[in-house]
C-alpha cells in the first residue's frame, strides 16, 4: 500500500479518473490518504479524515511512508476539522493558505512538511464569537493556534450574508 499527503491548498477528488469528471470531494492542505489503485496518471485514494474515496491526478501526489501516514491519521487537528468546525458555526466560505513560520516555542507539532496553514473567513460578529468559542475550547490548549478577529468593511456584504 502507498500513502500520500496533500501539500497543496486543495486537491480536487474526482468521481472518475479524468479531469472533466465531477469533483466529489476535496483534500485540504495537510490531509493524508491511502493510495488504493494506480491507473495511468490517476490514483484512486481513500482519505484518512473521512474515509471518502475518489480519484486524484498523480501529479498532485506527495508520497509519505506508512509510519508518517499512521501518525498523521491519528492526529486530531486537520485543516479539514477546522473547516468543518467553522462551517458548523455558520461560515459560508473560507480561504486556506500554506504558510511558513515558527512560534515562541520554536518547535513544530509534527516531523513532516506541510502542517502550517492559515484559514481565513469573513463572518458576522455572532458567527465569529461561535468560532472563537469552539476553537478555543478544542485547540488552544494543545496546539499552536492563533485566533484573531478584525472588523472589516465588505463590498457587496449582503451578497455574502453579512
Amino acid at each position: 500500500m502507498s500513502y500520500g499527503i496533500c501539500t497543496l491548498s486543495v486537491i480536487p477528488v474526482r468521481a472518475e479518473p479524468a479531469d472533466a469528471s465531477e469533483m466529489v470531494n476535496q483534500l485540504l492542505f495537510g490531509e493524508v490518504y491511502e493510495v488504493l489503485i494506480q491507473q495511468n496518471d490517476w490514483l484512486r485514494i481513500r482519505s484518512a479524515h473521512d474515509q471518502y474515496e475518489g480519484w486524484i491526478s498523480e501529479k498532485q501526489w506527495s508520497i509519505i511512508d506508512k509510519q508518517t501516514f499512521s501518525e498523521a491519521a491519528k492526529h486530531v487537528c486537520f485543516a479539514a476539522d477546522l473547516v468543518d468546525m467553522i462551517r458548523e458555526c455558520g461560515s459560508k466560505g473560507h480561504t486556506i493558505t500554506n504558510v511558513l513560520g515558527d512560534g515562541s516555542r520554536g518547535i513544530r507539532a509534527s516531523d513532516f512538511e506541510g502542517r502550517n496553514v492559515k484559514i481565513e473567513t469573513i463572518v458576522s460578529e455572532p458567527v465569529a464569537e461561535r468560532i472563537v468559542e469552539q476553537v478555543s475550547g478544542q485547540y488552544l490548549e494543545d496546539y499552536a493556534v492563533i485566533i484573531y478577529t478584525s472588523e472589516v468593511d465588505v463590498v457587496r456584504g449582503d451578497k455574502y450574508g453579512l
